[in-house]
């Protein structure tokens, strides 16, 4: 779920269709998309992203995937960026706009293709690289100066807040991990399969 001041939009999805529903902020109903057939062994997981006025929509699943962007007021199709078929993630797209000089963008993480950088007003492809030997299944969160995600396998992977892509650092948990980070008091919180982590 995400909400903005055009609303609050949800997704939900079967094997045959992934829906985006949109409603006012007191409930009632929008609009509604149809994104066609979602594939996974477990279902899905993902959450909308917002940025001004579009809604970020990630598809990456089982079969032909996609990242779309639909008008936050209409639900119509802004635009659509066709991603390489991997096993299905749940990561929520993460939106970086700092306004300023500073280029805006979404950073997506997924089986497929890794890491990607998009502008979140075209999808234009800013950087992208195949940085996890596994899939990921968290969502990328920014701190400072940095972009953090964490693989299946749990390797986590910094990479700089701009729009070319460079590895700052890599950290490996040795345990996986399926769970997004968290940040609070200073520190950075990792939940893997059998511990929990504190840098």
């Amino acid at each position: 779920m995400a909400a903005s001041d055009d609303g609050v939009f949800w997704l939900w999805a079967t094997k045959d269709n992934l829906r985006v529903e949109a409603f006012t902020t007191d409930g009632k109903p929008l609009w509604h998309a149809d994104l066609g057939p979602y594939a996974s062994e477990h279902g899905f997981g993902a959450s909308p992203a917002i940025w001004r006025d579009l809604v970020i929509v990630p598809i990456d699943h089982d079969g032909p995937s996609a990242i779309v962007a639909l008008d936050a007021k209409t639900g119509r199709e802004a635009w659509r960026v066709n991603r390489e078929t991997g096993r299905a993630a749940y990561s929520t797209p993460l939106v970086i706009d700092r306004g300023g000089d500073s280029r805006p963008q979404i950073v997506v993480a997924s089986n497929g293709n890794g890491l990607t950088g998009l502008d979140p007003a075209t999808g234009a492809l800013l950087w992208e690289t195949k940085c996890f030997p596994r899939r990921t299944v968290s969502s990328p969160i920014v701190v400072g100066g940095a972009v953090i995600n964490v693989s299946a396998d749990g390797e986590v992977v910094m990479i700089a807040d701009g729009a070319a892509f460079e590895v700052l650092g890599r950290v490996p948990l040795g345990e996986t991990c399926r769970a997004t980070p968290a940040v609070a008091g200073g520190r950075i919180y990792f939940r893997s399969a059998g511990k929990l982590f504190a840098l």
